[in-house]
C-alpha cells in the first residue's frame, strides 16, 4: 500500500479498491483466480458423484445455448452487435483465459454449490465500459452485510482481504432467505450429502476385505492364542484385497463356511439409489439427467422428461442470470434504450424433424390459417442463412398465383426451366 493508504488506514479510513488497483498494487494475475475453489464443506459436496453430476447438468445446460445482448426497437427485436457486452458473453469470451462456455459453467457451479457466484467486473473509461469479467473462486472472496449493504472482499497475494467497489462486482445469487446471500447445496442438502458420503464409505469398507467378513473359518480342536493370531494373519495376507479370489488352502481339517449377504447388506444398494434421487431433488434436476431412471421410462416419456428439465430446471437459471446481468452489467441508459440479455434455449426444446415440419407449416399459414412466423424466422430457428426472397420476411399469405409468379421471376421467365 502507498504512504497515503497507510495514513488513511491509521486514522480509520478504508480505501475501496477497483479491479485495476487490485491487479496493479498487489500483483494479482488473472491465472491466480483459477485456484482451488473448494472450502469447508465444498470438498465433501464435490466428492459426491451424484451432486457433482447434478451441478454439471446445470452448468452445461446454461453454457451450451446462445446468450445474446438484444435491443428492442420500433422495427422489432435485434441483436445488439454494437454493445460492448455482446462479444464478452459471446464468441470473444469474458476474459483472457475463459470462453463464454467456460465462464457460464463456472459461475453456475459456484452458485449451485455455494449459493453465490461473484465476479470481478473491470470497467474502463468515462462511460465505465466493461472490459473484462472474471469469476472469483469462493476461497478468494468473502461477503457480508454491513449496515444494510453488501460488502465484498477479495484476497490478495499477501493474504489480506481487500474491499471491492460495488460497481466492480457482479453477484449472482441462488435461492435466498435474507435477500443478500444465496443458499447452496452445502446448506440446503448437508444431511443428504453427509449420508451419501457415509454410504459410499460403508460400501467401500464392505467390499474392502476379500472375505468381506462373509464366512467362518473353523478348525478341529482348540487354537492357542499364538496359533489363532498366526492363522488370522495368514488368511488376511493370503486371501484378502488383491488376493481375494485366490483358492484357499487350509490344513488340519479347516473348513470355510460362506456367509450369505443379509437383508441389511442388500439394502445398501437401494439406499444409495434413493440418495441419488435425493441429490436430484436438492438440485431440482430430473433423475434421468444424471443417468438414473426406472424401468417405467420409455423413449416417449424420456422426451417429455427432457422438456420438463428445460422448463422447470434450466429456465429458472436462465432467468436468474439474465435478470442479474440486466441489473448489474447494463447501465440505466442501456435499459432505457431497450437493451437486455437473453438466453435462447429453442434448440433444447426442438422436437423431431417431422414434428417441426408440421409446426412450421402451420406457422406459415398452411391450411388457410393466418401465419404468425416468416420464412426467415423459421430459418433462424433452424440455424440456416436468411433468404433474400422479398417474401421471406412477410407475414402475408402467398397464394398459388403469387408463388408461381415468384418462381417464374427466379427462372428468368422461362417456364421450361428446371
Amino acid at each position: 500500500m502507498s504512504i497515503i493508504d497507510n495514513l488513511a488506514a491509521a486514522v480509520g479510513f478504508e480505501r475501496k479498491y477497483g479491479v485495476h488497483d487490485l491487479f496493479r498494487e498487489f500483483g494479482l494475475p488473472v491465472n491466480n483466480l483459477g485456484g482451488d475453489v473448494r472450502i469447508g464443506g465444498i470438498n465433501d459436496a464435490i466428492s459426491v458423484v451424484a451432486a457433482m453430476c447434478c451441478a454439471r447438468v446445470l452448468g452445461e445446460g446454461v453454457a451450451q445455448i446462445p446468450w445474446r445482448v438484444m435491443r428492442r426497437t420500433d422495427a422489432g427485436r435485434r441483436q445488439a452487435h454494437d454493445h460492448p457486452l455482446f462479444d464478452l458473453i459471446g464468441s470473444a469470451g469474458p476474459n483472457d483465459h475463459q470462453t463464454s462456455f467456460d465462464f457460464r459453467e463456472t459461475i453456475v457451479l459456484h452458485a449451485a454449490f455455494t449459493g453465490d457466484a461473484i465476479c470481478l467486473v473491470d470497467r474502463v473509461g468515462i462511460d465505465r465500459r466493461i472490459r473484462e469479467i472474471v469469476p472469483i473462486p469462493p476461497s478468494m472472496r468473502s461477503f457480508r452485510v454491513e449496515q444494510g449493504r453488501p460488502v465484498y472482499r477479495v484476497r490478495d497475494e499477501s493474504g489480506q482481504m481487500v474491499v471491492m467497489a460495488p460497481e466492480n462486482i457482479w453477484h449472482i445469487r441462488g435461492p435466498s432467505i435474507d435477500g443478500f446471500s444465496g443458499l447452496g447445496a452445502v446448506q440446503l442438502a448437508s444431511n443428504a450429502l453427509g449420508l451419501s458420503r457415509t454410504l459410499e464409505k460403508a460400501q467401500s469398507q464392505f467390499f474392502d476385505n476379500g472375505a468381506m467378513t462373509s464366512g467362518v473359518l473353523s478348525v478341529e480342536g482348540r487354537l492357542s492364542k499364538e496359533n489363532y493370531t498366526a492363522l488370522k494373519e495368514y488368511v488376511r495376507a493370503s486371501f484378502a484385497r488383491e488376493n481375494r479370489f485366490v483358492p484357499m488352502v487350509i490344513d488340519q481339517g479347516g473348513k470355510w463356511m460362506q456367509r450369505q449377504m443379509s437383508g441389511v447388506d442388500s439394502q445398501h444398494l437401494d439406499t444409495r439409489r434413493f440418495q441419488i434421487e435425493e441429490m436430484a431433488r436438492a438440485f431440482r434436476v430430473q433423475p434421468i439427467m444424471i443417468m438414473q431412471s426406472d424401468k417405467a421410462a420409455t423413449y416417449a416419456s424420456a422426451e417429455q422428461m427432457f422438456r420438463v428439465h428445460v422448463v422447470h430446471t434450466l429456465a429458472p437459471w436462465y432467468s436468474r442470470i439474465t435478470d442479474s446481468a440486466n441489473k448489474y452489467l447494463l447501465s440505466a441508459a442501456d435499459r432505457a434504450a431497450g437493451v437486455y440479455t437473453k438466453f435462447f434455449p429453442t434448440a433444447l426444446l426442438q422436437g423431431s424433424p417431422e414434428t417441426r415440419a408440421k409446426y412450421y407449416q402451420a406457422a406459415l399459414g398452411s391450411g388457410g390459417g393466418k401465419p404468425w412466423m416468416t420464412q426467415n424466422e423459421i430459418r433462424d430457428l433452424e440455424d440456416m442463412d436468411r433468404s433474400t426472397d422479398p417474401g421471406a420476411d412477410s407475414l402475408e399469405i402467398r397464394s398459388s398465383e403469387n408463388a408461381a409468379a415468384a418462381g417464374a421471376s427466379n427462372t428468368g421467365g422461362n417456364s421450361n426451366a428446371p
